[in-house]
């Protein structure tokens, strides 16, 4: 399987990252990660939908980043119609991109417990209480706990 070290983070996206950490949530993100990376080895279709997600995970973490670094520069720059205009535009980046890692999480869940029923943990990859993918927020978070787990566990 590809490994996912290609991930390049800015120092406002670790910044992010670290600022949001529990480290028992990052364990077990990590921990599943691990788990589903091991159960797709050598499955072409699982190991693309698995590198998709982490893809989609850190386009969700640089876009919430970046827009946060936008809005507060912007913000003493531009006043009223341009300042809402923007984040207007933020906003529907941040939105297309979360919306692109969900899909891409339930893609990765579907197939994992349909093709690896029985070996594929409760939940598939996403490690939080399984009564919470459907919650934004939650998914988010758990995108953020992913990338930084593979972040911090990358070769030194």
């Amino acid at each position: 399987m590809k490994d996912i070290e290609n991930i390049s983070l800015t120092s406002r996206e670790k910044e992010y990252i670290l600022k949001n950490e529990n480290k028992n949530n990052v364990e077990e993100t990590l921990k599943r990660y691990e788990t589903i990376s091991s159960l797709v080895e050598g499955d072409d279709i699982g190991e693309n939908l698995l590198s998709n997600l982490v893809e989609k995970s850190s386009e969700y973490v640089k876009v919430v980043c970046r827009n946060d670094v936008i809005s507060k520069t912007q913000a003493k720059r531009l006043e009223g119609e341009e300042f809402r205009e923007l984040m207007t535009e933020l906003d529907r980046r941040r939105t297309s991109a979360h919306d692109a890692l969900i899909s891409a999480l339930h893609a990765l869940n579907r197939y994992c417990l349909k093709e690896y029923e029985g070996d594929c943990p409760k939940g598939g990859i996403y490690s939080l209480d399984s009564s919470t993918i459907r919650n934004r927020v939650a998914v988010g978070d758990w995108a953020g706990q992913l990338i930084y787990g593979i972040f911090m566990n990358r070769k030194k």
